[in-house]
């Protein structure tokens, strides 16, 4: 494949899930399986360019900035455009596990 994903959780909404006892419990941890993670929106996925080294969230909370070790390339994404892709479902389609692909 030509990129690997930064994976996009929301773990507000999951700790909703788990708070509302909505998930399955296995050997005294929480377990979200994939296809329910899917179908609750709480996992989207961004291209990058192959082997991200890493990603973090800027001081404010307002961006979050991956960098390659293969590639020289940094992004940063500003999470409010995240969350607005989200919600206007504006995505290339999908990856194997119906995990959808933010443009």
């Amino acid at each position: 494949k030509d990129t690997d994903f930064l994976h996009v959780t929301n773990w507000k909404k999951a700790a909703e899930l788990v708070a509302a006892g909505k998930v399955k419990k296995k050997k005294g941890m929480y377990l979200i399986p994939m296809d329910q993670a899917v179908k609750e929106g709480l996992v989207y996925l961004i291209p990058e360019p192959k082997s991200p080294h890493g990603a973090d969230v800027d001081p404010t909370g307002n961006y979050v900035v991956v960098a390659g070790k293969l590639d020289p390339t940094v992004s940063i994404y500003d999470i409010e455009e995240i969350r607005t892709a989200i919600a206007n479902e504006d995505f290339e389609g999908e990856d194997e596990f119906g995990i959808p692909i933010l443009k």
